[in-house]
């Protein structure tokens, strides 16, 4: 797995993963010496390599429009079974419908506690303009049981499987009975 870390603006994974970011991204895209290979870096999880943004730019909508972009990310794709690529937030922004219309999907990650749904809403209209293909949401930063309605839901679905799980345990074992 490879993440690409497309948030010229503010860029953070490097800092994630103790990565150094004086050459990423950005340099890649404005490099025509640089190759993929020369800013892929291994961090300290084991299959988890990363591409940081590189230095900052004054443009970087230019930079995300660049032709090198989709060539990026089907190298990618060649060479990982999943690319992750980080954009900065969808609204205002025009940076994540960009790299949104160069890959195969998008997930949206929202933090209900910080956005509105009108900014939510901004945010799809601007993915279904760049024709992404969104595939769900990630609701980022909930603590569990906040919201009491899917609170209630959670536990009798957690529950309900414990049971399941129990009711399929081998008599006098510790074990999933196998079939």
């Amino acid at each position: 797995m490879v993440v690409v870390d497309a948030d010229l603006r503010r860029p953070s994974l490097h800092g994630y993963f103790g990565l150094g970011n004086q050459v990423g991204l950005t340099s890649l895209l404005a490099d025509p010496d640089l190759n993929v290979g020369d800013v892929v870096q291994d961090t300290k999880y084991d299959g988890l390599r990363v591409v940081t943004s590189g230095p900052t730019s004054a443009d970087p909508v230019a930079l995300l429009k660049s032709p090198k972009i989709a060539g990026l990310i089907k190298q990618l794709e060649s060479e990982y079974d999943l690319v992750l690529v980080d954009t900065p937030p969808m609204a205002p922004l025009a940076d994540g419908a960009v790299i949104a219309s160069q890959v195969g999907a998008a997930i949206m990650v929202v933090n209900p506690t910080s956005v509105q749904i009108t900014g939510v809403k901004l945010a799809l209209g601007n993915l279904e303009k760049a024709r992404a293909q969104v595939l769900g949401f990630i609701w980022n930063r909930v603590a569990r049981g906040s919201i009491s309605h899917y609170a209630r839901y959670e536990r009798q679905c957690r529950s309900r499987a414990a049971n399941q799980a129990l009711g399929e345990m081998a008599p006098g074992s510790n074990n999933l009975a196998a079939d």
